[in-house]
């Protein structure tokens, strides 16, 4: 009987590792595009601080520079877009802020496009500066 065990098991030797070979890049595309997918958005949430910061800067001040000048102290790079052109008190303040972010894995990058992607964010408040410079 003891034999029998034995030679039942020599049989199966090779199955987990055939199993593992089958089961293991599905595995680790899945967790690398958990990364990535993390990346993105640890990037939407910044640029959507940046836009709320810089709305607020703008609103506050009534200087449309004071937007890109907040939006700066964020880490990255970001292009500052403030609406309307000519401030007005008591209208609402529109900044736009947008940045890019590089999809680094290449077998991510193939099935995601654009390359880089594409990250925006638009934050609204209302001009509280009664002489806005513009």
């Amino acid at each position: 009987m003891f034999q029998q065990i034995a030679k039942f098991c020599k049989k199966r030797q090779g199955q987990g590792l055939v199993e593992f070979a089958l089961i293991a890049p599905v595995f680790l595309l899945l967790v690398i595009g958990i990364l990535e997918v993390g990346r993105v958005l640890y990037a939407q949430l910044l640029v959507t601080e940046a836009a709320r910061e810089g709305a607020r800067a703008v609103a506050i001040s009534g200087d449309r520079r004071q937007a890109a000048i907040v939006v700066a102290k964020f880490p990255g790079a970001y292009t500052t877009r403030v609406t309307p052109s000519p401030l007005v008190y008591g209208q609402n303040v529109s900044v736009e802020v947008s940045t890019t972010v590089e999809i680094i894995t290449p077998m991510i990058s193939a099935i995601f496009r654009p390359n880089p992607f594409p990250v925006s964010s638009i934050a609204n408040m209302r001009q509280e500066n009664s002489s806005p410079v513009n």
